[in-house]
């Protein structure tokens, strides 16, 4: 029963911590406030002066390949459009054929950036003559087709209407 009874000294003394306890907190926080500030201001100013030399964002080459055709194997070079297949030589072994980009004839359409990618190259599930690439800067794009001529693979320019 005695545990029970409600002493009234013990709400004073409630009463008169609490504010302590408070203004504890406060100082407490408001301490670590500016060491945090601080951190982020270095950290966003460190940033800042390492954001001109990391320009990479992705791998300078890929090879991308067709799941329906195994013509449709192509190495990329993400920085100069530069695409080669796959292909079997005389003796049979398997070489890069680097295959020939018709230029387009609007001037800067193909612009690029030096020591970044600039070129992605898509291969659609559905036929191998929806193979695209595409300069990722400015929106330029080439379609795999066959040259009539010379029966060899060739990337022609896409034009917008």
């Amino acid at each position: 029963m005695a545990d029970k009874i409600y002493h009234p000294m013990k709400r004073y003394a409630i009463w008169f911590l609490y504010p302590a306890f408070l203004m504890a907190c406060n100082d407490h926080r408001s301490n670590d406030r500016p060491a945090v500030k601080d951190t982020a201001i270095t950290t966003i100013s460190s940033v800042e002066k390492h954001v001109p030399t990391a320009i990479y964002t992705g791998p300078r080459y890929e090879i991308i390949q067709s799941t329906l055709a195994a013509k449709g194997t192509f190495r990329l070079d993400t920085y100069t459009g530069d695409v080669c297949q796959l292909q079997a030589d005389e003796n049979k072994s398997e070489v890069w054929h680097k295959l020939r980009r018709i230029p387009t004839l609007l001037q800067g359409v193909d612009s690029t950036m030096d020591g970044r990618p600039n070129y992605h190259l898509f291969l659609s599930t559905i036929a191998m003559r929806f193979t695209y690439l595409i300069n990722v800067n400015t929106g330029a794009t080439w379609q795999l087709v066959e040259d009539q001529q010379t029966k060899e693979d060739c990337f022609s320019p896409l034009f917008e209407r």
